[in-house]
């Protein structure tokens, strides 16, 4: 009777064995998405591996995983499906989030909708309402307009904005977010560190970019690097502009 009450009771408890839900030191938030791939990024207090789990359904079936130990993670998930809703949730040091959803990026034929926001420099307050009022009209993708925090090199102020777009509001975990970068940033090694945008600038950094969603191309530009007409990301512009006549 005694063991039979001490097996009972083991099997009552197992659900605790499972991976319990929490949230890493900043995120997970989504950057770079595609019709067939995005990126999922967080950050952990102590050194370990890099897991994604994700799916059509909660049952997940995908792994993607680096085995290298960093504090430091991002994942690209491809071979996905265009304009496909996905689940996800990131594995970390013994624990795991919560499920979340993102969604690939649409064909050239479909119609989208995104947000545009900037000048947040760490007012939390104020942030976190134009967050939650952005998360209620469902974006494909956010785009930010610069000056994220009030000084790019306060570490403390990213843990606020992070906090904002990742905790108080569930809002970088279902939207990827790009970036420009502002003079608040102030080319803070930081704001580069932190955020994995397109690399396809002649210097094969992330100070501007560009990229293609659905039918519609998107410019990032740097104003705290020369922008006139005989600077390097001046003729890259006109070059880029050239490429994306026909969007």
């Amino acid at each position: 009777m005694l063991k039979r009450s001490f097996w009972a009771g083991l099997l009552m408890l197992a659900p605790s064995f499972a991976l319990a839900q929490d949230l890493p030191q900043r995120g997970p938030y989504l950057s770079t998405v595609s019709q067939n791939s995005i990126i999922v990024n967080w950050r952990t207090v102590t050194m370990d591996s890099s897991v994604v789990r994700y799916g059509l359904t909660t049952g997940y079936g995908n792994e993607e995983k680096n085995v290298t130990l960093t504090t430091a993670h991002s994942l690209t998930l491809t071979s996905l499906l265009p304009d496909t809703v996905y689940h996800y949730r990131v594995l970390f040091q013994g624990k795991q989030t919560p499920d979340y959803t993102f969604r690939t990026g649409v064909t050239s034929d479909t119609p989208f909708k995104f947000c545009v926001y900037g000048d947040t420099r760490t007012q939390a307050d104020s942030h976190l309402a134009v967050v939650n009022r952005m998360v209620t009209f469902d974006p494909y993708f956010v785009l930010h307009t610069g000056d994220l925090v009030a000084n790019g090199s306060d570490e403390s102020q990213w843990a606020v904005y992070f906090a904002t777009i990742c905790s108080s509001a569930t809002s970088a975990q279902r939207f990827p977010f790009y970036y420009a970068i502002g003079n608040h940033e102030g080319e803070s090694p930081l704001y580069y560190s932190y955020f994995y945008l397109p690399h396809n600038n002649p210097d094969s950094t992330e100070s501007y970019y560009s990229f293609d969603y659905g039918n519609s191309h998107f410019v990032s530009l740097d104003t705290q690097k020369p922008y006139g007409p005989l600077s390097a990301q001046y003729q890259w512009l006109r070059k880029d502009l050239l490429k994306a006549y026909n969007k």
